[in-house]
């Protein structure tokens, strides 16, 4: 098993990429700020699109519901219930509504970002850089193949965000074929938050 990563037939890079799998936020939103909606109008082709409906699905929690996003020169504006539906019934819930503006927020990080400063600390500035995807991926790498080579892969965590069943079985595998346990979901702070309330009152562990 140690050297299994040393003679893989896939590349460094395509390993990591495939193993990342990062997730995408799906583009819905309806109730857009004016500077939003500005945004949208901005980036027209020309040709005069009136727009289109086009299915979606909200990753806003784990019921997936189907959605549709209205397209206007290649923007979403505007969200609504799939009305074939048969898991939301054509119903949506805010975090649909609200997703498109975090979709086409100017803060938003669009690129991996590289730490530069070596000092560590709260009020130290991490002087974050932008770099490439290549660029991430191999240090990422890297890094992966360091710990090994050092017997050290306890020190590797995956933290990551929402996720499908699809990428948490690749996650799961991915943090055991490097050999660490530390495997950290965005469910602490989400779904388990919510179960533990019911479980410890009623007995019951689950969603609402």
């Amino acid at each position: 098993m140690a050297g299994f990563l040393e003679n893989a037939k896939l590349s460094r890079r395509s390993f990591v990429k495939a193993s990342a799998a990062t997730g995408a936020a799906i583009v819905l939103g309806a109730g857009l700020k004016p500077e939003l909606k500005a945004l949208a109008a901005a980036s027209g082709t020309g040709s005069g699109d009136l727009g289109r409906w086009m299915p979606a699905t909200c990753q806003g929690c784990t019921s997936w519901c189907s959605k549709q996003v209205y397209i206007i020169n290649g923007r979403a504006v505007k969200v609504r219930g799939n009305p074939h539906s048969k898991v939301n019934l054509g119903a949506g819930c805010p975090r649909s509504h609200l997703a498109i503006q975090q979709l086409y927020d100017p803060d938003r990080i669009k690129t991996p970002m590289k730490r530069t400063n070596p000092k560590k600390g709260r009020h130290e500035d991490p002087q974050y850089v932008p770099i490439t995807w290549d660029d991430a991926l191999n240090t990422i790498a890297d890094k992966i193949m360091e710990l090994r080579q050092n017997e050290e892969t306890h020190k590797y965590m995956l933290m990551r965000g929402r996720y499908s069943y699809m990428r948490d079985v690749l996650y799961d595998r991915m943090t055991k074929i490097i050999g660490s346990p530390n495997n950290i979901s965005h469910s602490a702070l989400c779904a388990e938050a919510e179960k533990f309330g019911p479980y410890y009152t009623e007995g019951y562990w689950g969603y609402r």
